[in-house]
């Protein structure tokens, strides 16, 4: 007979414990982002961002980027006849983050408990927790390759300590820190976040985003290899000849004067 009643019970205190780990925000706190729109062209080579706040003082904080999930593929090497490395699988993980940068005041451990950065999805053990389905198969034991990919493409980074705070007036901090959007980008947008965590529990405290979009030349080459594939191919020859005469004449000048 006390069978439901107990029920709602247990959901009323894990709503409540939910409750107290993470806090809802107040106001939002506007972020500067600069710069917050970026135009992608032929020498693009990564920009450098840098997010600056007015947040309470005696808060610990932390920024988040993070672009669009998306399905990835990767192969899986193994030695075939006991000394050839080869393909040997694959391994497939879903929504995972197509950048994923991490800024914190300390260390993530020393800001909340691993429940709670789970739940805000701070950290490469929250992120494993979301992409892997089965932590115990093959693709929780090459999560760890995953990350050491994305981190030499400059896709994911986390920097404990990497964010300075600086006093105000009113009992407020100006908190300000830099990372770089690397070449490998995709174009879209970027969700940038930022977290206050005190006595445990974290707080969005507000977001903006960064807008990467290819230039004007770059969306006409693309619209026109796209929609006139055959006026595309005809150009890129004439490109390709009229730089290969061109490479010819300086070679020939360059001969000329060395002798």
């Amino acid at each position: 007979m006390f069978r439901y009643p107990l029920r709602s019970v247990i959901l009323l205190a894990f709503l409540l414990s939910v409750a107290t780990t993470v806090r809802a925000g107040g106001d939002r706190t506007p972020l500067n982002i600069e710069p917050d729109h970026i135009q992608v062209g032929f020498f693009y080579g990564g920009q450098k961002i840098s997010v600056r706040a007015n947040v309470p003082a005696g808060d610990n904080v932390l920024v988040k980027v993070k672009g669009a999930t998306q399905k990835l593929d990767l192969k899986k090497k193994g030695k075939v006849f006991g000394f050839l490395w080869m393909n040997v699988g694959e391994v497939v993980y879903e929504d995972v983050p197509g950048l994923y940068i991490i800024r914190s005041s300390y260390k993530l451990a020393d800001l909340a408990p691993a429940n709670v950065l789970q739940q805000l999805e701070i950290g490469y053990d929250a992120l494993k927790a979301k992409i892997v389905k089965a932590p115990d198969g093959e693709d929780g034991k090459l999560f760890g390759d995953l990350i050491k990919l994305k981190e030499r493409e400059g896709m994911f980074t986390i920097v404990e300590g990497g964010i300075r705070h600086a006093p105000t007036p009113g009992g407020r901090e100006q908190i300000a820190t830099e990372f770089l959007l690397p070449p490998k980008a995709p174009v879209g947008e970027y969700l940038v976040e930022l977290y206050g965590f005190k006595d445990g529990s974290g707080t969005l405290l507000g977001s903006g985003s960064i807008a990467l979009e290819q230039d004007h030349l770059i969306q006409f080459i693309t619209s026109m290899a796209g929609n006139h594939s055959l006026l595309y191919g005809f150009l890129a020859v004439v490109v390709a000849v009229v730089v290969g005469l061109l490479t010819g004449v300086i070679f020939r000048l360059g001969k000329g004067r060395a002798h």
